[in-house]
């Protein structure tokens, strides 16, 4: 009778961490399919930003704004993140003799054959269960940072 007693309190004792360890892998694996969602989500707007990439090559920081907004307005509406973000924001960098490139630069530097990027950031809020897993440096958003050349 004993014996089970025994057993019982180690079931008692080892049950607590056992539900927080197994509550924590569900929390991270909660977040890498929420990551895994943000991918896609940066896949349909870059198929968005796609045919008008002239557009935004040429667009001033407020029509660049009201794209940013568009989009987001579209991407979550067809990927159903409805507290997603998305900021675009442009950049340029010259080409160097060897085929690489300068450091990206948020202003133009009118170099010849300068390339123009457009950098697409997404983000969506997520909340672990286990609310302590917020010290130990579980992320406050699943995101995506891409940059897109339009020239």
């Amino acid at each position: 009778m004993k014996e089970r007693g025994a057993a019982l309190v180690e079931f008692a004792v080892a049950l607590p961490f056992a539900l927080i360890l197994f509550i924590g892998i569900g929390d991270f694996s909660v977040y890498f399919w929420r990551q895994n969602q943000m991918e896609e989500a940066a896949r349909l707007t870059t198929s968005k930003i796609a045919p008008a990439l002239a557009g935004y090559a040429s667009a001033d920081a407020e029509v660049l704004h009201r794209f940013s907004q568009s989009l987001q307005e579209e991407v979550r509406k067809e990927s159903g993140l409805n507290g997603m973000t998305i900021a675009l924001t442009r950049h340029y960098a010259c080409p160097l003799a060897n085929g690489a490139e300068q450091e990206l630069t948020a202003e133009p530097t009118q170099c010849t054959a300068e390339r123009a990027y457009l950098g697409v950031v997404s983000d969506d809020p997520v909340e672990p269960m286990l609310g302590p897993l917020r010290a130990f440096g579980f992320p406050r958003t699943a995101f995506s940072r891409h940059m897109v050349r339009l020239q």
